[in-house]
């Protein structure tokens, strides 16, 4: 079914979703539709379940599985030697916090965008947006390799006006100095037109959603040097109160991700 390649998709695009995330994202509009059809998706060897915690009330998770590993290829385009080992190994605990909070920012942003009134054009998880690519200095250097790895990318319309944004998750395991590192990596993305190559706009913005204030101001000083890309930050709890109010803080201040305001 078309709506299982869209799943096994969404699994390996973000590595690993929750029930409450599937049904959140369209795929089911109820849980035990949700239940039934995964179940059979891991009997077929196509989708695993990991408990991230123990105990009886845990939520169970769902990834990929082995079997899924020629249905991706065709499906996101991407060699098989990349796909199999994602498909057979398990996200390290470490990270599935972060990759959680990625689905529930983007069940977020299709949620709150359609009640006010905005079009999500492109959503892209990570690994759809994430660039490598090499620059010389100057023409008798060596090539130098760089990579821009965002943790989404999104672009939002409302009445003709579009805004394209980077999207990146701090959960606090960042350290100041390399986050001015993925600074200066959106910055140099910008400032050589990759960013109109690939994507056919003249600039984007980056939006920063973190744990709390006091994570938030540290992060904000680290850019306010630099006038494009702007960088926007906000925080978790602010994104449930509504992520289209003007809750994010740019150089200017307070302001909103919504088409028509200045970027």
């Amino acid at each position: 079914m078309e709506r299982d390649l869209r799943i096994l998709a969404d699994l390996y695009l973000h590595r690993a979703i929750s029930r409450d995330q599937l049904i959140g994202l369209g795929h089911f509009n109820s849980v035990p539709r949700c239940n039934s059809r995964i179940n059979r998706l891991i009997q077929a060897g196509l989708a695993r379940r990991i408990y991230p915690q123990s105990g009886s009330g845990s939520q169970a998770i769902y990834s990929v599985g082995p079997g899924a590993t020629s249905i991706l290829v065709a499906r996101v385009n991407v060699p098989k030697a990349e796909v199999a080992p994602k498909a057979s190994r398990a996200v390290p605990p470490l990270f599935l916090a972060h990759t959680l909070g990625l689905v529930d920012l983007r069940v977020a942003f299709q949620r709150q965008a359609q009640t006010a009134g905005f079009s999500i054009e492109v959503w892209l998880p990570e690994p759809s947006c994430r660039h490598e690519y090499s620059i010389k200095d100057h023409p008798l250097a060596d090539w130098r390799r760089h990579v821009l790895k965002p943790d989404a990318y999104v672009k939002l319309s409302k009445e003709g006006r579009s805004r394209h944004y980077f999207l990146e998750l701090d959960l606090g395991h960042v350290s100041h100095g390399q986050f001015a590192k993925k600074v200066d990596s959106y910055r140099r993305y910008l400032d050589l037109g990759l960013f109109t190559e690939v994507y056919a706009a003249k600039t984007f913005g980056v939006l920063v959603v973190t744990t709390g204030d006091h994570r938030l101001c540290h992060l904000h000083e680290l850019t306010t040097q630099t006038a494009q890309p702007r960088f926007l930050f906000t925080t978790q709890n602010q994104i449930q109160k509504g992520l289209f109010r003007r809750c994010w803080i740019g150089p200017e201040g307070t302001t909103s991700i919504v088409p028509g305001d200045h970027l």
